[in-house]
């Protein structure tokens, strides 16, 4: 070994020394974002205890890999700044996405405090991004009428019908199975993954019957299509109708706004959407809540006076 090599041998272990000496981890960390992103995952993700879904780590997974690994550098992990951060999530435009991926980050960067693989948290400094529900309105009987007569004849017909029909979000359509429909008790298992409540019994209604009696059995399961094919069929009805300017999403408001005008229960609709409390149901809602007190207040206001009252 050289005289320089060995300098530059003493200085290294120096530094190093008085890096963990006064900031408590080494100058220069031994993980890249991406490498520690990946350990993080695999050490304390997939071995959780207790276990972790399967969808709740593909959810960790797929954010990981397509909206972090996709937005930031791959820079050591104590370089990593808070405008890096903030530069990264300023590309993601969904709001909860946003919000997920800082979850996910501040939780890697916390447990890389704690094991001193990392001085500081650079989200420390930060505020937490806030998810902006976006606002869908349900369809009008107009537009329901119209909607109705674009996909007669259409290879998904059954489904968006189904989805008018139940108020399933998109994906729990595409999992529910023949054997989930227990028609002699008149009632549907759904086997949402969103919130604990998702998993649910929905009614077997009679127009629900009819939409599944058409439906061909090619498969375990109902509705076997692919997502893309969904998203696909969707994109090519809205080019083609330009009055279809809302979401799949807004079926299944439309399915809760329909059992509200027929006075059903906020306690019985929020059974039925998945909604783990009452007042999501309703803060979701509050237009048309709104919308029916107003009614109700014309109704009180022109009934008649009972005789004998002034």
């Amino acid at each position: 070994m050289t005289d320089e090599e060995l300098k530059n041998l003493i200085a290294s272990a120096v530094g190093d020394k008085l890096a963990e000496l006064f900031g408590g981890i080494a100058a220069k960390s031994r993980y890249t974002l991406f490498e520690w992103l990946d350990k993080w995952y695999t050490d304390f993700k997939v071995n959780h205890i207790p276990p972790l879904s399967k969808n709740g780590l593909y959810q960790i997974r797929n954010c990981i890999d397509k909206h972090i690994k996709g937005n930031f550098a791959n820079k050591p992990l104590n370089e990593v700044s808070l405008s890096d951060c903030s530069e990264a999530l300023s590309k993601i435009s969904s709001s909860r996405m946003c919000v997920y991926v800082y979850d996910t980050l501040n939780d890697c960067f916390n447990k890389a405090v704690a094991l001193h693989e990392l001085r500081d948290n650079p989200l420390s400094l930060m505020d937490k991004p806030k998810h902006k529900r976006e606002k869908r309105l349900p369809l009008t009987k107009e537009q329901e009428y119209y909607f109705l007569k674009y996909i007669r004849g259409n290879k998904l017909e059954n489904l968006f019908r189904f989805y008018l029909a139940s108020g399933v979000r998109k994906s729990e359509a595409l999992a529910i199975k023949w054997s989930d429909i227990d028609e002699r008790k008149g009632i549907i298992f759904v086997n949402g993954t969103k919130t604990e409540n998702s998993k649910r019994y929905i009614p077997l209604f009679d127009s629900i019957k009819r939409i599944l009696a058409k439906q061909p059995r090619k498969s375990e399961y109902v509705f076997p299509y692919a997502d893309y094919t969904i998203k696909n069929t969707w994109r090519w009805l809205c080019k083609k109708h330009a009055d279809i300017n809302y979401s799949i999403h807004s079926l299944r408001h439309t399915f809760a706004t329909r059992c509200y005008e027929k006075g059903i229960a906020d306690k019985i609709i929020q059974k039925w959407l998945g909604h783990s409390k009452v007042s999501t149901t309703q803060d979701i809602y509050i237009d048309v809540l709104a919308d029916f007190e107003n009614a109700a207040v014309k109704v009180m206001n022109t009934a008649k006076v009972n005789k004998g009252q002034k």
